[in-house]
Protein backbone atom coordinates (compact mmCIF):
# COMPACT_ATOMS: atom_id res chain seq x y z
CA UNK A 1 0.00 0.00 0.00
CA UNK A 2 2.81 2.23 0.29
CA UNK A 3 3.71 2.12 -3.09
CA UNK A 4 0.44 2.93 -3.62
CA UNK A 5 0.59 6.25 -1.14
CA UNK A 6 3.80 7.48 -3.45
CA UNK A 7 1.99 7.09 -6.49
CA UNK A 8 -1.45 9.29 -5.31
CA UNK A 9 -0.37 11.22 -2.43
CA UNK A 10 -3.33 9.14 -0.44
CA UNK A 11 -2.51 8.31 3.20
CA UNK A 12 -2.14 4.52 3.45
CA UNK A 13 -4.45 4.51 6.34
CA UNK A 14 -7.33 6.61 3.90
CA UNK A 15 -6.48 3.82 1.36
CA UNK A 16 -7.37 1.37 3.72
CA UNK A 17 -10.35 2.65 5.33
CA UNK A 18 -11.43 3.03 1.86
CA UNK A 19 -11.23 -0.04 0.95
CA UNK A 20 -12.94 -1.57 4.29
CA UNK A 21 -15.67 0.69 3.12
CA UNK A 22 -15.13 2.64 7.05
CA UNK A 23 -14.83 5.78 5.24
CA UNK A 24 -16.44 7.11 1.78
CA UNK A 25 -13.61 8.63 0.09
CA UNK A 26 -14.36 12.86 -0.92
CA UNK A 27 -13.90 13.53 -4.92
CA UNK A 28 -10.94 15.16 -4.69
CA UNK A 29 -9.22 11.99 -3.48
CA UNK A 30 -10.98 9.64 -6.23
CA UNK A 31 -9.84 11.65 -8.87
CA UNK A 32 -6.74 11.92 -7.07
CA UNK A 33 -6.49 8.16 -6.98
CA UNK A 34 -7.97 8.29 -10.82
CA UNK A 35 -5.14 10.24 -12.31
CA UNK A 36 -2.50 8.80 -10.80
CA UNK A 37 -3.54 5.46 -12.86
CA UNK A 38 -4.37 7.19 -15.34
CA UNK A 39 -8.23 7.23 -15.64
CA UNK A 40 -10.49 9.81 -14.86
CA UNK A 41 -14.28 9.82 -13.91
CA UNK A 42 -15.58 9.52 -17.29
CA UNK A 43 -13.85 5.96 -17.64
CA UNK A 44 -15.98 4.74 -14.39
CA UNK A 45 -19.28 5.81 -16.38
CA UNK A 46 -21.19 2.65 -17.42
CA UNK A 47 -22.21 2.12 -20.95
CA UNK A 48 -25.82 1.53 -21.13
CA UNK A 49 -26.20 -2.46 -22.54
CA UNK A 50 -26.93 -3.26 -26.18
CA UNK A 51 -29.98 -3.43 -26.66
CA UNK A 52 -31.66 -5.77 -29.16
CA UNK A 53 -34.65 -5.31 -30.83
CA UNK A 54 -37.03 -8.47 -31.28
CA UNK A 55 -37.15 -8.60 -35.18
CA UNK A 56 -33.04 -8.20 -35.00
CA UNK A 57 -33.70 -11.95 -33.00
CA UNK A 58 -36.02 -13.08 -35.55
CA UNK A 59 -33.71 -12.17 -38.65
CA UNK A 60 -31.17 -14.08 -37.03
CA UNK A 61 -32.55 -16.87 -36.10
CA UNK A 62 -33.92 -17.30 -39.76
CA UNK A 63 -30.65 -17.07 -40.85
CA UNK A 64 -29.32 -19.43 -38.59
CA UNK A 65 -31.88 -22.10 -39.73
CA UNK A 66 -31.21 -21.49 -43.11
CA UNK A 67 -27.60 -21.60 -42.32
CA UNK A 68 -28.52 -24.81 -40.63
CA UNK A 69 -31.08 -26.64 -43.28
CA UNK A 70 -27.92 -25.67 -46.13
CA UNK A 71 -25.57 -27.50 -44.53
CA UNK A 72 -27.56 -30.69 -44.01
CA UNK A 73 -26.15 -30.33 -40.00
CA UNK A 74 -29.01 -29.34 -38.64
CA UNK A 75 -30.09 -30.46 -35.23
CA UNK A 76 -32.97 -32.49 -36.88
CA UNK A 77 -30.28 -34.89 -38.44
CA UNK A 78 -27.79 -35.87 -35.75
CA UNK A 79 -26.13 -38.65 -37.22
CA UNK A 80 -25.43 -36.42 -40.37
CA UNK A 81 -23.59 -33.96 -38.21
CA UNK A 82 -21.73 -36.83 -36.56
CA UNK A 83 -20.53 -38.01 -39.51
CA UNK A 84 -19.16 -34.80 -40.56
CA UNK A 85 -17.37 -34.16 -37.61
CA UNK A 86 -15.62 -37.65 -37.70
CA UNK A 87 -14.92 -36.59 -41.50
CA UNK A 88 -13.14 -33.67 -40.10
CA UNK A 89 -11.25 -35.82 -37.86
CA UNK A 90 -12.90 -35.01 -34.64
CA UNK A 91 -13.39 -37.36 -31.43
CA UNK A 92 -17.41 -37.91 -31.80
CA UNK A 93 -17.38 -40.83 -28.71
CA UNK A 94 -18.96 -38.91 -25.85
CA UNK A 95 -21.46 -37.08 -28.44
CA UNK A 96 -22.24 -40.23 -29.75
CA UNK A 97 -22.81 -42.00 -26.93
CA UNK A 98 -25.24 -39.33 -25.98
CA UNK A 99 -27.54 -39.00 -29.14
CA UNK A 100 -27.53 -43.28 -28.75
CA UNK A 101 -29.23 -42.69 -24.61
CA UNK A 102 -32.13 -40.32 -26.28
CA UNK A 103 -33.34 -42.86 -28.37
Amino acid sequence: MSSVYQMTGVSVSSISNIETGKTDPRMSTVTQLLSSYGASLRDLESTPPLVVGLDDIKQRSQRAAADLAASELGPSNPEQRLAHKSMRGLDTSVERDAVSTRR
